[in-house]
């Protein structure tokens, strides 16, 4: 593969950076270097999680339409 969207040695360093917040490799009009749009583009970033804490919600109070969902929440309902 000749790709250098594959082939990119430095990807990982990119995608944390990425990961980071860094638009620079992101796959949006305004950047002008094709061979830079290696991810999708972001609505927003991921804020700073310092000083969080995490939730754990037991029973999901959504109600997804999702096909097979409801089959799915009865049978790991059935087996708490």
């Amino acid at each position: 593969a000749s790709d250098s969207k594959i082939t990119d040695s430095n990807k990982v360093s990119k995608l944390v950076d990425y990961l980071r917040g860094n638009k620079t490799y992101e796959d949006i009009s305004s950047n002008s270097v094709a061979a830079n749009r290696l991810f999708r583009e972001r609505q927003a970033t991921l804020g700073d999680i310092t000083q969080s804490r995490p939730n754990y919600f037991k029973v999901s109070n959504a109600a997804y339409l999702d096909s097979g969902y409801k089959s799915y929440q009865a049978s790991t309902t059935a087996s708490q």
